[in-house]
């Protein structure tokens, strides 16, 4: 019997939103990544805790679940973010895409 998944969602979650001066959390690094939507000119400022990857990892280990990312981030979730956080690459959920009629403060999507 395959173990339930466990679904990673990533903004919000993960990376936090900026606060009111355009900042992250102090526990956060700072890292500008192109998801497939940009350019290279148009890097998207996102905020990590280094910490979190070894947590998932973690759990991961365990074999109580089977991590898949869930979220608007789709395969670059296993290419950007995954391996920012030392996270080996995990399948993903292939969401449709969101009409967003507003975009996040700094332009994450």
């Amino acid at each position: 019997m395959r173990p339930p998944y466990l679904l990673l969602d990533i903004d919000g979650v993960l990376i936090p939103f900026p606060d009111a001066e355009g900042a992250g959390p102090e526990t956060h690094t700072r890292h500008d990544v192109v998801p497939t939507s940009r350019t290279a000119d148009n890097p998207v400022t996102i905020w990590l805790n280094p910490a979190h990857g070894p947590l998932l990892m973690h759990v991961i280990r365990t074999g109580l679940v089977t991590p898949v990312w869930c979220t608007s981030w789709r395969q670059d979730a296993t290419t950007l973010i995954g391996p920012l956080l030392g996270l080996s690459p995990l399948p993903h959920v292939d969401l449709p895409r969101p009409q967003i009629t507003t975009s996040h403060p700094n332009g994450a999507e």
